[in-house]
């Protein structure tokens, strides 16, 4: 399955965001889960947030999650979130837990600075456009899950682009075009 395919069927995705403030002494982490309004190059596609894409999220951050790792043991919880004019921020409390602890040393040593944020997309909140030979999906509401907190982000910085061969890339494209097509007939 291809990252297009598990966008439209609404699996799991992850983005990046970065970890603002660690505070040992409470066991607490301030983060922006997801910047809005800022577009960014996933290979296949390019993605935007809408401001308040996860506002219905600040109802109940106790449901946001907070990983050390996609997939690794769970860390923290969120005990209060804020819809921002520039992103999605939450705070969340620090487990007691060795994977905790080892975390919060590895933020402290510069090690680990990104958080990568975990949302379910909604199909009938997202938009798909066709521009400049490339899909452009925005979501104006998503399914926010929590954060994990990763050596690098899912799209930080260009390295994700830049391994990525020029033959690799046009078959991404291709692939884009025909989901865009097919997302397309599906919306009408």
């Amino acid at each position: 399955m291809t990252q297009l395919d598990n966008l439209r069927a609404g699996a799991v995705q992850f983005r990046a965001a970065k970890v603002e403030d660690l505070d040992r002494a409470k066991s607490e982490m301030f983060l922006k889960a997801i910047p809005y309004e800022v577009e960014a190059d996933l290979g296949p596609f390019m993605e935007v947030f809408s401001r308040g894409a996860f506002a219905q999220a600040v109802k109940a951050p106790n449901r946001l999650g907070l990983w050390h790792e996609h997939g690794g043991p769970q860390v923290g919880r969120g005990i209060s979130a804020e819809d921002r004019q520039d992103g999605f921020w939450f705070r969340a409390k620090l487990s007691r837990s060795q994977a905790a602890q080892d975390m919060a040393a590895m933020i402290e040593d510069g090690l680990l600075t990104d958080a990568s944020a975990e949302f379910r997309p909604m199909g009938e909140w997202m938009d798909a456009d066709w521009q400049e030979g490339k899909l452009h999906v925005r979501h104006r509401r998503a399914h926010l899950q929590g954060a994990a907190v990763v050596f690098d982000g899912a799209y930080s910085g260009s390295a994700f682009v830049d391994s990525i061969r020029d033959a690799t890339n046009e078959k991404a494209r291709e692939e884009a075009r025909v989901w865009f097509q097919a997302w397309k007939r599906l919306a009408l």
